[in-house]
């Protein structure tokens, strides 16, 4: 019985392998997509991966969502895919994570959204290019509506008005620039459960990083999603 078992995975497998489709040139990206509740005020991270396929680390050619019902794509195994995890994505399961590489799939199938063609797939392998360069904020502006799925936003409450950024995360620190009423902002990392680094939204920057930005209270934000 075992040995029937043994071999049905071993065939399982083997016939992965088979069907795999190779994608040498790309990027693999791990990020935290939130996850909002029915009343939209609050969020659950999910961390999700896909592969950003490229010839010339700037342009993206095909968009492939890593189906993430995989036991081997958990955050304990993050390290078997990149060798750079910064602490925050870990602590507060927030942003998101690059490297470059070869990528085979299996089942990859096909839907069109926004005029662009997304895929999702299996992850077979992956095998990190160490000298290959890229431009995450180029690739990922290519990437249609589905550019910055990690982006946290929020506005600033009504009754927080006339509030300014802070030049660091504490009551008493200098005033940075003055928080417009009437356009969001985009989270760059939390601090702790009350401060957030922030700046406002501009599609035109990378990260989405416009200014005026600095810190400020999570109890002054409520979320956009």
């Amino acid at each position: 019985m075992y040995k029937l078992v043994s071999t049905a995975l071993l065939l399982v497998s083997f016939s992965s392998q088979v069907n795999a489709q190779e994608i040498k040139q790309g990027i693999l990206q791990a990020y935290w997509l939130p996850v909002w509740n029915d009343d939209g005020t609050q969020s659950t991270p999910h961390l999700k991966y896909r592969y950003i396929a490229s010839v010339n680390g700037e342009k993206a050619d095909k968009v492939i969502n890593i189906e993430s019902n995989d036991s081997e794509l958990t955050l304990q195994n993050i390290s078997h895919y990149f060798d750079k995890v910064p602490p925050n994505f870990v602590e507060f399961k927030e942003g998101h994570i690059e490297r470059a590489g070869t990528i085979s799939v299996a089942k990859m199938k096909g839907s069109t959204e926004c005029s662009h063609h997304y895929y999702e797939a299996e992850l077979v392998a992956f095998t990190p290019l160490k000298d290959k360069t890229f431009n995450i904020d180029k690739l990922e502006k290519s990437a249609g509506c589905e550019s910055y799925p990690y982006a946290v936003t929020y506005t600033l409450k009504e009754q927080a008005k006339d509030t300014h950024f802070k030049a660091s995360p504490e009551d008493s620190a200098k005033d940075t620039g003055a928080i417009p009423m009437d356009s969001p902002l985009i989270k760059v990392k939390t601090v702790n459960a009350q401060w957030i680094q922030a700046a406002v939204y501009d599609e035109s920057k990378p990260g989405l990083i416009g200014t005026p930005g600095g810190y400020v209270k999570m109890s002054y934000l409520q979320p956009v999603n």
